[in-house]
Formats: structure tokens, sequence, C-alpha cells
């Protein structure tokens, strides 16, 4: 007999976009995610509604009303927003991280107070990707279908103070997808750097430097000495990403945290 044939299962695709720059003028420091994820962007609204639909999986029932109410509570009060916020998920540590550096409360605190946060101690946050075309419902940045990259040499031209420029991870993939072709050729803004030393051995396992050829390597004291000559110089610097998909081998929250610190 003929094997019944399989159908195809079919894809959904969604298109997802950044939200704008978090920057200020005396911004040193220039931290490039991918893009926010679908559960950053929700409103509290929109997973309310989420959260109301009944599971598909067998002997799971519809949660009650109140239920869903007190979840979304919750969850909004430890993200710090009802809105959509960069690194929304209550679950990534992101802001957990800089409150503990900055010595204040996520879950207390507003998304606007936790932008000036980052603004008045120097901080620029920015997506890669400004917009891209992915599988509904997926947070991996493996099912990027298409992406259109935000426009990063136009900041950094604006934002002159900017020296260094970190990627939770894969977002540097990303970054040297849509630029290697014109960051290296075609960017007169400065030179760019990665350090072989301390933090720069993530930095080189992960930035593919070899398909830059405007990147240049080597020591942090030598990085000082090419400023100190009056140069731009831009320091490329990967850390863990803290999505709460980065768990293996043993990354956990404190890891990641000792890492961004």
């Amino acid at each position: 007999p003929t094997p019944p044939v399989k159908k195809q299962k079919l894809t959904k695709l969604v298109t997802e976009h950044s939200f704008d720059a978090i920057v200020g003028h005396g911004a040193h420091t220039l931290i490039l995610g991918t893009l926010p994820s679908e559960e950053s962007q929700a409103t509290a609204e929109e997973r309310t509604a989420k959260k109301s639909k009944p599971k598909k999986s067998k002997g799971k029932s519809k949660k009650s009303a109140e239920t869903v109410r007190l979840e979304v509570e919750k969850e909004c009060f430890l993200r710090g927003s009802t809105e959509g916020m960069n690194y929304g998920n209550w679950k990534n540590p992101f802001w957990n991280i800089a409150a503990t550096a900055y010595n204040y409360k996520r879950e207390l605190t507003t998304y606007d107070e936790k932008k000036r946060n980052l603004i008045d101690n120097g901080y620029a946050l920015w997506d890669v990707c400004g917009r891209v075309e992915k599988k509904t419902g997926s947070s991996l940045d493996a099912d990027i279908k298409t992406s259109v990259p935000n426009k990063i040499p136009e900041l950094l031209t604006e934002y002159k103070d900017i020296k260094k420029i970190v990627f939770p991870a894969t977002s540097s993939n990303f970054f040297v997808k849509h630029y290697k072709e014109t960051i290296l050729s075609e960017w007169l803004i400065a030179s760019f750097w990665i350090c072989t030393d301390d933090i720069g051995k993530m930095s080189m396992n992960n930035i593919k430097h070899s398909q830059l050829p405007n990147v240049r390597t080597g020591s942090r004291s030598d990085l000082e000495a090419l400023r100190d000559s009056g140069g731009r110089v831009v320091e490329l610097v990967i850390v863990q990403s803290t999505s709460p998909a980065n768990c293996r081998h043993g990354v956990t929250p404190p890891v990641k945290e000792k890492d961004w610190l």
C-alpha cells in the first residue's frame, strides 16, 4: 500500500519592528541587541488576551479571568511596565543587572526611569535589526528569516563620544551580516577594535572579525595608544545574552550578571 502523504506544516511568519534608540548626548557605550522579543513588545492587554486563550494541549482548560489578571499583574510588576519595552520579558535579567549596577529596584522603577538611568550613565540601547520577518511566537534568533538593519552608522556619526559597542551574544552575527560589506570599506566614522585580553577573549571567539577588514585586534594598551594619538576607535565587545533561552552549560543569571558588570 502507498504510505500516506504527510501534510507539510506551514510556518506562519510575522513582521516585527524594533523600538527607537535610547540614547543621549554624552553616550560612551552602545548596547546592540538583535530585536525585542514578542514577549518584550507585548502590552498588558496583549499579554492578557494571549493568556486568556484555551491551551491546545489535552487536559488543559482555559484559565479563569481572575487567574489571568493576577498573572499579568504580577509579570508587569516584575518587569516594571505595562507597556512594551526593551528586555521586557520579566525572566530576562537585563534590567535586574542594570538595577544592581546603579542601586535601584527593577520592579519599583518605571520604564521611563530605567531609560533615563541608562542615558544619565552614558549608555545607549538599540538593536541591530530594525525590522525582521520571523516565525510567529518564536524568540530564537535562528528563526529570523529576513532582516533589515537599523541606521547604526548614522547613530555613531551623530553621537561621536560612543567608543564601545556591546553585543549580547548572537546580535553580533547580524551586525557582521549587515555591515561586513560597508563597515570596513565605506565607514569613515572610526576604526574598530577587538581586544585580545580579559573580556576580549569571548569577543575574539564570537565576532567573525576575519570577515571585517576594518576591524583590528590587539591589547587594551594598544587600543588606548591609538586613542591617545587622536583617532576615534570603537571597541567591539560580546557579553553573555541575558535571554532566558541562554541557559545551557551553567549560564545562570548570576553568571550573566558577573559578565555584564
